[in-house]
C-alpha cells in the first residue's frame, strides 16, 4: 500500500469512512450503477485507441483459451472508463486494456470459475469489505459479481484509491483538481487529483502483495503478442 508520504496532501482527508448516501439507501444496485456511469453508455466525443480491437496480449503461464475468453469485454469496458474520464489515447492516465487484462489474471487467473465468471477482480471478497463500497454500487459483502460488473466497479475504486485529497480553500476548483467524490458521495470541501496507475494499484491491492504493480508492469514486459 502506498505510504502516508507519498500522497501529498498537507490537509489529508478525515480518516473515518464516508457513510453511505442517505439518498440512496433505497437504490437499487442499477440505479446506483447508473448514477457512477457504470449504465454501458459511451461517450462519443473522446477518441478510443481502437475500436476495433478485440483481443490482448497472451501472458505467459496463462495462455489457456479462458485466460484469453474476457479479451472482448476488458477492450469494452476500459474503453467506457476511458471515455468517461474523457482520456483520449495521448492522455497521461489514459488506461490500457492490455495493463487491465494482466490485473485481472493477478487478481483471479489461477481459477477459472472466478476469472471466467465471478468477481475476475476480486472487488467483494468478504474479508475485504468496507461499507464505502456501497459508494461505488456494491450493496454488501456477499454480493456475487459476475466479470463485467466486477470490472466496472474495480476501475473507479482504484481510480478513487490513486487520487490525492486536501482541504479547498476557496469555492472554486485548483488547476488540474475537481471536488472529491466517493463513489456515489460527494465529500464537501475537499478536492482530489488522480496521480497515476501504480500508484492506484497499490493502494487496490492494499500492501497484501510485495510490489503488486512492478509484478503486474513485469508481466507487460513480458508479454506475448
Amino acid at each position: 500500500m502506498p505510504s502516508q508520504t507519498r500522497r501529498t496532501s498537507t490537509v489529508p482527508v478525515p480518516q473515518s469512512r464516508p457513510e453511505r448516501m442517505t439518498s440512496g439507501a433505497d437504490m437499487g444496485n442499477a440505479a446506483l450503477m447508473e448514477m457512477l456511469g457504470l449504465s454501458g453508455q459511451r461517450s462519443p466525443e473522446v477518441p478510443l485507441r481502437d475500436e476495433q480491437q478485440t483481443t490482448l496480449p497472451e501472458f505467459a503461464g496463462y495462455e489457456s483459451p479462458w485466460h484469453q475468453a474476457n479479451d472482448s469485454l476488458i477492450i469494452e469496458v476500459v474503453q467506457e472508463f476511458n471515455a468517461e474520464k474523457g482520456w483520449g489515447p495521448e492522455h497521461p492516465s489514459y488506461l490500457d486494456p492490455a495493463m487491465v487484462k494482466a490485473w485481472a489474471l493477478q487478481e483471479s487467473g489461477g481459477h477459472q470459475n472466478v476469472f471466467a465468471q465471478g468477481d475476475m477482480m476480486q472487488m467483494n471478497v468478504p474479508g475485504d469489505w468496507v461499507p464505502e463500497k456501497q459508494n461505488f454500487g456494491l450493496t454488501g459483502k456477499h454480493e456475487k459479481l459476475d466479470p463485467r460488473t466486477s470490472l466496472r466497479i474495480a476501475l473507479h475504486w482504484a481510480y478513487y484509491k490513486g487520487e490525492i485529497t486536501r482541504a479547498k480553500t476557496d469555492d472554486a476548483d485548483s488547476e488540474g483538481w475537481h471536488d472529491t467524490q466517493r463513489g456515489t458521495k460527494s465529500v464537501a470541501g475537499y478536492e482530489s487529483q488522480f496521480t497515476n496507475w501504480d500508484n492506484a494499484l497499490d493502494d487496490y491491492n492494499g500492501g497484501g502483495v510485495h510490489d503488486y504493480s512492478e509484478s503486474i508492469n513485469r508481466r507487460m514486459d513480458n508479454a506475448g503478442r
